[in-house]
């Protein structure tokens, strides 16, 4: 959610830069009050995906950035397993993950 312009003010006009700031504050406040969605707030996209049936196999993940990604925070896993990068480069339409437990069920925000 952008917030609003905010208009130029005449010298003075107190009252009217009141009015602004108090709308601002609440949608400052509504934003910071369980309305940030990372997928919605931030340049990154959210992705699902299972991991490979075989240990520490590299899979591809398709992602929406239209660019290439830096980083990726696992935001759920169904099962203990670390998942990590892997050795092919990431491009503009794809990740490549690994993960020490086979077949995890994950969330990830690609960043």
């Amino acid at each position: 959610m952008r917030l609003p312009y905010v208009p130029v003010l005449p010298e003075g006009d107190i009252n009217v830069l009141r009015s602004a700031l108090i709308t601002h504050l609440s949608e400052i406040y509504l934003l910071l009050n369980g309305r940030l969605h990372p997928g919605d707030n931030f340049d990154g996209n959210i992705i699902t995906g299972t991991t490979n049936g075989i240990a520490d196999t590299e899979d591809a993940f398709a992602h929406d950035l239209v660019r290439v990604p830096d980083y990726f925070i696992i935001l759920s896993v169904n099962k203990g397993a670390v998942i990590y990068t892997g050795t092919t480069a990431w491009t503009t339409t794809n990740v490549y993950l690994r993960s020490n437990v086979i077949s995890v069920a994950f969330t990830a925000f690609i960043i």
